[in-house]
Parts: C-alpha cells; structure tokens; sequence
C-alpha cells in the first residue's frame, strides 16, 4: 500500500493489496496515506515564489584541525509550472576585526530557452543549453526536511527525493499526538531514518534523522544520531512555507558539517517577474561579457552597462585576429624603424663629405 501511495505522488495508477505490507496494521496504513496525500497537496499547492535567505555554514574538521565558518546569502526566483529557476548563493566571512567581507558569488538561471552562469571573479557570463546543469550550490525549496545533507548540496530536486522514498517501504507509522506523526524505515541492522510529520503545517516534514547502530556495546543498540534536519513552517497565500532550516551531519572520523538558514519570502503563487532570468536581471558588474556558448565556440553577444559592443565575434577567432594585428604591427614598426636609420645614415654620409670637400 506505501508503494501505492508513493506512485500516485508521481502521477502513476498502481493497485497493490494490504498484503504486501510487513508489520503495520490498517490503522497505520490509512495513517500513513492521508500524511502522504496532505503532503503532495500542500506541494503542488506551491506554484511561484521569490525568496531571501539567511544564514551560516560550520565544516569542523578535528582530524584536519580545520574549522570553516561562513555566512551565507541566497536569492531564489521559481515558477514551477514554466520550469523557470533562478538561484543566487553568496559565501562571506567575518574577519577579526568583525568585517565581512565576500568570498563567492555566484548566479545561476534557467530560462524558457538557455541557462545562464556566472561567478565571482569572472568577467563573462556564460549563455548556455537550457539543460546544462547549475555549476554553483542549489536546492529544491520543496525538499528540505526530506533530504541527507549530500543531496542538500547537490541541489537533489523532490521528484529524485520522492522516488527515494517510494523504494523503501516504511516499517512503523506512529501518532505521537497533537498532530504530530513518526515514520520509520530500518534500512539495514545498522541503518535508520526517521521522518516527523506535522499534520497541522500542511502535512509538512519538522524533523528529519538518521541514526547508526552501534557495535561492540550490547546495552545499546542505536548511536546518537548522525543526521538531523529541523525545519519550521509559516503559511503564506494558504500554502505552508519553509520558514527555517537546518541540517547536521557528523561523521565518525568526528567532522561536523551544518547548516543553518532563515527564510523571507518576498511572494508565494504571484506572478514572477520574468526579467529575474535574464541576462540584465542577473545584476552583473558592468563590463561584464556575455558568452553565447550553445553553437559550440563562445560567442561575445554583449557586454552588461555598455550601449556599443568594442569587439564581437568567436572568441577563438578574435583571438587569431590580435595574433595577426600583433604580427603586422610589429613588422610595421621594425620597417619603419629601417627608413628612419636608412634616412638618418644617409644624411651622416653627405655632412661627412661635404665637410671633407
């Protein structure tokens, strides 16, 4: 019945009996199916949106004695049903003397027909195939509470996260009361994740985590966990909303990695402004070059903050082009060099012998 309720999030018809459910009862099932019909309600509900984010970044490596702290700013524009995206994410650092300065910025965008890319650091803008994949930090704002940290970063999208889910057939549904509900899934002897679900926030995931069996201690079974993401949620436009998150892992070589970030939501299913994920809504320096790259060679199209374009064409070719200027001219300055010595010795000549004569 899980993997029935699991397939219809994904739009597919599928008829499957009680029978093939291990260890939870009718009660658990039909628990089990209202979490999961809230849950893709509430998701699908969730159409456009632009929103800020806020926050910091901790990687502590005892074994490598490093410890990286970094603040962290996103911008996000989405309109899910036009499968336009637009996701900015900058990395800053406070020094000692409590100044901030940046370390990244970069921006990615997925329009109607190309992709666009650019980094900090970087005086083009790369104009892409519409399917070229962000080369720069993203995540699904629909996936956070049901994700590992590693698909976190990668920037996993909820469909991949949800065909996850539907591969793994939950062992325990529990009511913990006050609409709160536990799911459990015991993947392996030394492997188990939990999801908390708040039927009062839209059915929305408040808890998520993942925890390692112990060996070698027979008076306990299960390790602290290893995993753990908390997210609250706000309702905005009838629809409930991330309003903070966070996410830890720690490894057993002691590394803790986590995330912390606060949400401000500018709009929630109202019209996207388009300009968003366009070359002159990406906010770039002026100067900036922008490079058409879908024909194969980067082709300068523009150049952000200018009227005129100095140079166009195949940078390849441009580059031969000031090979060969290059070449011209300095064989222009060697000849022209040549006359005036030519010039100069031949008026030496005739002063010497008019003073002999």
């Amino acid at each position: 019945m899980c993997f029935g309720v699991l397939e219809s999030i994904l739009g597919t018809l599928r008829v499957i009996t009680l029978a093939s459910v291990t260890d939870m009862s009718g009660v658990e099932v039909t628990e089990w199916h209202n979490l999961l019909a809230g849950f893709k309600n509430n998701q699908e509900q969730l159409r456009t949106g632009v929103y800020r984010a806020t926050g910091r970044l901790l990687d502590d490596s005892p074994a490598e004695r490093v410890i990286v702290r970094r603040e962290l700013e996103v911008f996000c524009a989405f309109d899910n049903p036009e499968d336009m995206f637009r996701f900015d994410w900058r990395e800053l650092k406070q020094d000692s003397d409590k100044t901030i300065r940046p370390l990244f910025d970069g921006r990615y965008a997925r329009a109607r027909d190309r992709s666009l890319h650019h980094y900090e650091g970087h005086r083009d803008l790369s104009v892409e195939a519409r399917g070229s994949p962000p080369r720069i930090m993203t995540f699904d704002i629909r996936a956070l509470g049901l994700c590992y940290l590693s698909d976190f970063e990668k920037g996993t999208s909820l469909a991949k996260i949800l065909d996850l889910y539907r591969a793994q057939t939950p062992d325990e549904v529990s009511g913990e009361g006050k609409g709160i509900f536990r799911v459990r899934w015991r993947l392996a002897r030394d492997h188990r994740r939990t999801l908390w679900i708040d039927e009062n926030c839209g059915f929305s995931t408040t808890r998520f985590e993942v925890v390692d069996g112990v060996r070698n201690d027979p008076l306990k079974e299960w390790d602290d966990p290893a995993i753990v993401s908390d997210t609250t949620w706000v309702k905005i436009s009838d629809v409930w909303v991330v309003r903070t998150f966070s996410i830890s892992q720690r490894l057993q070589s002691g590394r803790v990695t986590r995330y912390d970030l606060a949400f401000e939501w500018e709009s929630v299913n109202e019209p996207v402004n388009e300009s968003h994920f366009t070359v002159n809504g990406m906010s770039l320096p002026t100067g900036t070059y922008v490079l058409d790259s879908r024909l194969g060679k980067p082709i300068i199209t523009a150049v952000v903050g200018r009227s005129t374009i100095p140079e166009v064409g195949i940078i390849e070719s441009r580059e031969n082009s000031l090979s060969t200027s290059s070449g011209r001219t300095t064989w222009v300055v060697l000849l022209s060099g040549g006359v005036i010595l030519a010039v100069a010795g031949s008026l030496l000549v005739r002063r010497f012998w008019h003073r002999a004569s």
